[in-house]
């Protein structure tokens, strides 16, 4: 079975809709031998973890992702936050950083904790070609920011389904 692993700082956002979002295009198109995770790198190297494991937690924060998710068919409400673990890194065949600072500007970076794993990751805008960052809505409650974020995350994902089972081959 092959294996993505979506990274975030505290996995309560960017990551689990990545998450979830793959899963549900692999669905549809029967390709059911491909695991897909998330984690964050909060909780990891020293970084203390997320305040809360949930975004639901956050309550400005999920009145502002709630209705832009359920357009999308995406229930993030049981999902717990988990930090990044060298066996998370090792079992994935493919390891995607929603943005640089995940993948390689933080102290707790991925290519800083797992330097030996360098080949199999990738910034999430690889996917289409781009260098850029998908923006981590920390705490902002503008429902215009996690609108663009999802919509970001979502319309990646459905446009280059190919490029990432590229990545898996």
């Amino acid at each position: 079975m092959k294996s993505v692993l979506f990274v975030c700082m505290g996995n309560v956002h960017r990551s689990v809709i990545a998450e979830h979002r793959l899963r549900s295009l692999l669905e549809d198109h029967g390709l059911l031998h491909v695991e897909v995770r998330s984690c964050g790198i909060q909780g990891s190297a020293g970084v203390p973890l997320p305040r809360f494991t949930n975004l639901r937690d956050y309550p400005d924060q999920w009145r502002a992702s709630l209705p832009v998710l359920t357009s999308y068919g995406i229930d993030m409400s049981n999902h717990v936050a988990r930090p990044v673990t060298r066996e998370l890194v090792e079992n994935a065949d493919v390891v995607i950083a929603m943005d640089r600072r995940v993948l390689e500007m933080h102290v707790a970076a991925l290519r800083h904790q797992f330097p030996d794993f360098a080949h199999k990751m990738h910034l999430f805008d690889e996917l289409c070609a781009s260098s850029g960052d998908v923006d981590d809505v920390g705490e902002s409650d503008n429902v215009d920011t996690h609108t663009r974020v999802v919509r970001q995350i979502c319309e990646t994902l459905s446009s280059h389904i190919d490029e990432l089972l590229t990545w898996l081959s």
